[in-house]
């Protein structure tokens, strides 16, 4: 077989116009995955947020009924439970829409600032931030044990 020079230039333009075919499928693949990533990191936030949620709202609920409870002198250990699961009832019949909003806004592009928002509006803290304030952090001014 002879080639001349118009043949090799036909399967160099043939090679790498299927190079580029491949490219571009591999280009759309890789902007499917940076948006699946997208959308998974942003859910990582929401469980924390939710559990913080639940945990605010039934701590007002329980809360609540302990302040109260000790004025229903005649309330039996069995009715406190069933004030206790009645309050529980609440707690996820309030928080059901929100937290299915939530979840079902997760995927979307502004999930960080709605779940932000809610954390404000539920006045729970970020994960970050619940961490950080549960552990005491040093005072710079103040000495340690092994300095005095």
């Amino acid at each position: 077989f002879l080639y001349d020079v118009d043949d090799l230039t036909k399967v160099a333009e043939d090679n790498l116009a299927a190079r580029r075919k491949e490219a571009d499928a591999a280009e759309r693949i890789v902007a499917i995955e940076v948006e699946e990533f997208a959308t998974w990191r942003r859910t990582l936030d929401l469980a924390p947020t939710i559990v913080a949620i639940r945990e605010r709202v039934a701590s007002i609920v329980h809360a609540e009924l302990s302040r109260t409870t000790p004025r229903l002198r005649d309330l039996s250990d069995d009715d406190r439970r069933a004030l206790e699961r009645m309050g529980d009832a609440i707690v996820a019949k309030i928080l059901h829409h929100p937290i299915r909003e939530l979840k079902q806004a997760a995927s979307e592009p502004d999930a960080t600032s709605l779940i932000a928002t809610t954390r404000r509006l539920f006045s729970v803290d970020a994960p970050a931030e619940a961490a950080e304030s549960a552990t005491p952090k040093a005072d710079a001014r103040t000495p340690s044990r092994t300095e005095s």
